[in-house]
């Protein structure tokens, strides 16, 4: 009988230490499920953030910044240009989608894919121009309206 019961308390503390080290993988499986999600998201927010950069960079220097220069001094450059410093240049995806190069196109289709499901109007982008207002002198901030 004794041994029964030794035997008892054997089988027990294996249940009780197998339970533990079940519970230990789940947990851990559950932290990595959520760090492998987490950063499949985060990357994807990286990734919107500079296709929506890149857009912007283009429309801002291959478009306004060109169209501004075209009859016009470099006084009145900076003072027009000076006049959006704080504001910024504002532009959606939308417009960015219709001014896009033939090399970013692939990134419009990605920002409006299933994916990424960017809203074609409140996902946009405000270029700031900085002094000495130059074509290459200003800042972007993304504003993103995605389901990522």
């Amino acid at each position: 009988m004794e041994e029964s019961i030794t035997e008892s308390k054997k089988t027990n503390k294996t249940k009780r230490g197998l339970l533990i080290a079940i519970g230990a993988v789940l947990v851990a499986g559950i932290v990595v499920l959520i760090l492998f999600i987490s950063g499949v998201f985060g990357n994807r927010e990286k990734q919107a953030n500079g296709y929506m950069e890149s857009l912007a960079s283009e429309f801002y220097t291959e478009l306004f910044y060109a169209q501004l220069e075209e009859g016009r001094t470099q006084e009145e450059l900076v003072e027009f240009l000076q006049k959006y410093e704080e504001t910024g240049i504002k532009v959606s995806l939308d417009n960015l989608s219709r001014t896009a190069g033939e090399e970013n196109q692939a990134k419009i289709e990605t920002l409006l894919s299933d994916d990424f499901k960017c809203d074609r109007e409140e996902t946009r982008a405000s270029v700031f121009p900085i002094a000495p207002f130059g074509k290459d002198n200003y800042t972007i901030e993304v504003e993103l309206q995605c389901e990522l």
